[in-house]
């Protein structure tokens, strides 16, 4: 097993990552033109990240996957339970690769609902950094 502070140097990583993505979201909060699909994917990169780095935390292996609903499951499993609510991850799951790509039916999320995002992944980065200063 790895020793504490080297699960907690991982982790914080994780977080500094989690961190950045909501940065690149904030500008889309004073900018008429940033499109919803950027703001709802730096968000769910956020608490994708979080979740990883809670992962860590529990000396488990972290699932290779974008899916926040099973890196959820993989924490509860763990026993640790994370903030989001049922209806935030599944909110969160298209924007992971989804929109990010050109195709025939976009879900064509609009800048006001995407920002309702925001509150989600500060709240799950935030959950992270306590965890890691625990």
């Amino acid at each position: 097993m790895p020793p504490r502070e080297l699960l907690r140097e991982l982790a914080q990583s994780w977080l500094d990552k989690a961190k950045g993505d909501p940065e690149f979201a904030y500008p889309g909060r004073e900018r008429e033109r940033a499109p919803g699909w950027g703001i709802a994917f730096h968000c769910q990169q956020a608490v994708e990240k979080a979740l990883k780095g809670a992962i860590t935390l529990q000396d488990a292996e972290v699932p290779r996957t974008h899916d926040v609903v099973r890196l959820r499951a993989a924490l509860l499993e763990l026993g640790t339970a994370s903030p989001l609510h049922d209806v935030e991850v599944q909110a969160l799951l298209p924007y992971a690769v989804d929109d990010r790509y050109p195709r025939l039916t976009l879900s064509a999320v609009s800048r006001e609902e995407a920002l309702l995002l925001l509150p989600v992944a500060e709240r799950t980065v935030a959950w992270l950094a306590g965890l890691v200063e625990a």
